[in-house]
């Protein structure tokens, strides 16, 4: 297979910040400030690898998400919020909590190497949400009460390690930033393993009506659920390569021209973009927003509504 291109190494870069931003924004709005902000750091190194003419809007735009505020909690959903789940309804369960709170303590004693281990526990966190159902389906990105109380279950396993809590506190949250890290290269690689492995697909067959036949599963699942299909990690590998390919051919990514786009294939990129981005978007859930939320939506499709008519235009 040819190396990818540096142009789409940059693209791949591009969906993962802007996946990346929205995340911050939803860190903000559940007054998550110190996660919100941590993420925001990692999406601006991403964004410092992109062409420079790109950095100043995508951390513009990822600034503004860190600044979201957070949303009002009604009584009812602090209620809910409280409410103690029955995990052992949830088969194997209580079991991955124990596992992942063992797993958890073995790196937070330094006994497993940082990387690997958040990898594994990242890997356990994500089994769970396998088998814990949302809207009838497996709760991949964890938006049920059920799964973030697993979760949180299961750090909780843990208890104070270390005689100093602040300590501890600051080790585990560094631990938690890394796992969530590393969700992202587990889930990306269980959707692509979806085009082979029929029965884990199979219990996505829902999502699946509509979609044009011989459409890869793993790009239907990944669409609904808003996933990467390539991990921070894979992408990071797949970029040290093509730069280690230029310079071993005397080039550097800072010289070497991109070569001229297609206009048909540019057009069909954004065709099929606009497509997926539309697919089960209802007006009902811009409705839903918050006023300061709603505000900055319809700034944003304005926007998109002035580039839209001006491609109408050309066609016409």
């Amino acid at each position: 297979m040819a190396p990818k291109s540096i142009d789409e190494l940059n693209q791949e870069l591009r969906d993962e910040v802007a996946a990346a931003t929205e995340r911050v924004r939803t860190l903000a709005e559940e007054g998550k400030a110190e996660a919100s902000a941590e993420l925001a750091k990692e999406t601006t190194t991403l964004i410092d690898k992109l062409p420079s003419k790109e950095r100043a809007g995508l951390k513009a735009k990822v600034r503004a998400a860190g600044k979201a505020k957070a949303k009002a909690v009604e009584p009812s959903a602090v209620a809910k919020a409280d409410e103690v789940v029955d995990l052992a309804q949830f088969e194997g369960v209580p079991e991955l909590i124990t596992m992942g709170g063992q797993k958890i303590k073995a790196i937070m004693d330094m006994t497993v190497k940082s990387e690997d281990g958040a990898r594994e526990i990242a890997a356990i966190i994500f089994d769970m949400r396998l088998r814990i159902p949302h809207n009838g389906l497996p709760d991949l990105k964890a938006a049920s009460h059920a799964a973030k109380q697993a979760s949180a279950k299961m750090y909780a396993s843990v208890g104070v390690i270390d005689a100093d809590e602040f300590e501890h506190e600051q080790a585990q949250n560094k631990l938690r930033r890394a796992v969530q890290y590393r969700m992202r290269d587990v889930s990306a690689e269980y959707l692509r393993s979806l085009d082979k492995d029929k029965d884990q697909a199979q219990r996505f067959a829902p999502v699946m009506e509509g979609w044009p036949k011989g459409a890869k599963v793993s790009v239907i699942v990944s669409t609904y659920y808003g996933l990467s299909l390539k991990g921070p990690t894979e992408i990071e590998r797949e970029r040290y390569a093509a730069r280690k390919a230029l310079e071993a051919a005397g080039k550097t990514p800072e010289v070497e021209a991109a070569p001229e786009p297609k206009p048909e294939e540019v057009v069909q990129h954004v065709l099929t973009g606009i497509h997926k981005a539309l697919r089960g978007a209802k007006a009902s859930y811009f409705e839903g927003l918050p006023a300061d939320r709603k505000a900055e939506v319809r700034d944003e499709l304005e926007d998109l509504n002035k580039v839209i008519k001006a491609m109408l235009a050309a066609v016409l």
